[in-house]
């Protein structure tokens, strides 16, 4: 069996008919791709020279929000440091290295031409329920309130 292209063909997803690259099969491919450059980008660029903005909440309140570091998590996984990544902030290290793992996946079914993530697809929808993903949030938050330098 051929190897699908990226094409608008997708299985039923409940969602509305029509047109539109949010519905394509290409979206893991897409990802992985912008993150790459990202990456890229960001492994050529010295942090100290990149002046980027503070953080809204962290400047009307004093604390960190609980995505605080994760632009230095993204320039420590950039070069090649995901321990560094992880001790900046977990939730953002974390979100990449699967978009990365999302695309794997992607591709492997691809060249092999089958449904090989039916499966662990079936359990992320059960992990990406939104109450968990706000505990995930909350948990990460707490981390960076203890753990960033003030």
């Amino acid at each position: 069996m051929a190897p699908e292209s990226c094409s608008t063909a997708h299985e039923p997803t409940g969602l509305p008919a029509g047109r539109g690259f949010a519905r394509t099969n290409c979206v893991p491919a897409a990802v992985f791709a912008v993150l790459t450059v990202m990456l890229a980008l960001a492994s050529w660029i010295p942090l100290e020279k990149l002046h980027l903005p503070r953080c809204g909440f962290r400047l009307l309140t004093g604390i960190p929000c609980p995505f605080c570091g994760g632009s230095r998590a993204f320039f420590a996984l950039a070069n090649f440091e995901p321990g560094a990544a992880l001790r900046w902030n977990p939730l953002a290290t974390v979100a990449v290295l699967m978009s990365a793992a999302w695309f794997c996946g992607w591709l492997t079914e691809r060249m092999l031409g089958g449904p090989i993530l039916k499966g662990v697809e079936l359990r992320l929808r059960l992990l990406s329920r939104p109450h968990l993903l706000w505990v995930a949030i909350g948990l990460n938050w707490v981390y960076v309130l203890f753990a960033l330098p003030r």
